[in-house]
């Protein structure tokens, strides 16, 4: 309730003028948030915490599912497919740098840079076709998983250099 009239302010002002008054932590305040209860809750992330909670999460996954590739085809679809068990190996650890990578594009466009997300997404397009009309033809399915996880990889690349000028959100404190 303490930020509504600031709010309404705020959101007055972007609707004439077009300009925000900060980036996300920029001023070293904490943003909070407000449940239907009316309890207020810090909403500042704290990136590294979310990134390895991802990590928590893909990576044991991806070692998993790949390990497993084999077996899990053949349960889920026949022994017939498991021929396609080295190109799931592969292709699953995408998953660990998309996830990254989707945290990061919010984290972009929180800090209205989603022009660099879309510069990076179009650039990492052109390295896709490419990459795909060179390792497709001699490795067929293997080549289109490795390129998938290279894509992903440079695509995080790309974003962590860009995410190195972003200020992280501030830390956020709760009073008792």
């Amino acid at each position: 309730e303490r930020f509504r009239q600031t709010h309404s302010l705020h959101v007055r002002r972007f609707a004439e003028e077009g300009t925000t008054s900060r980036n996300l932590g920029e001023r070293g305040t904490a943003i909070f948030g407000l449940r239907k209860n009316g309890d207020e809750f810090p909403a500042g992330g704290e990136p590294r915490r979310a990134l390895g909670g991802l990590a928590l999460l893909t990576i044991p996954a991806a070692l998993l599912i790949s390990m497993a590739a084999a077996p899990l085809l053949s349960l889920l679809y026949g022994a017939e497919f498991t021929i396609a068990a080295p190109t799931l190996a592969i292709l699953i650890w995408a998953a660990a740098p998309w996830a990254w990578n989707r945290y990061n594009a919010y984290r972009l466009v929180a800090a209205d840079r989603q022009r660099v997300d879309l510069v990076i997404n179009a650039g990492l397009l052109a390295v896709n076709i490419a990459l795909n009309l060179v390792l497709i033809p001699p490795y067929g399915a293997i080549g289109a998983a490795a390129v998938t996880l290279a894509g992903a990889v440079l695509y995080g690349v790309a974003q962590w250099g860009w995410m190195k000028s972003i200020p992280e959100p501030c830390p956020t404190t709760t009073s008792s």
